[in-house]
């Protein structure tokens, strides 16, 4: 939570 990449399609990757 901050980075604006990891808060689209990787967050759900990251824990789906």
């Amino acid at each position: 939570m901050g980075e604006t990449l990891m808060s689209g399609p990787l967050d759900k990757l990251a824990r789906p």
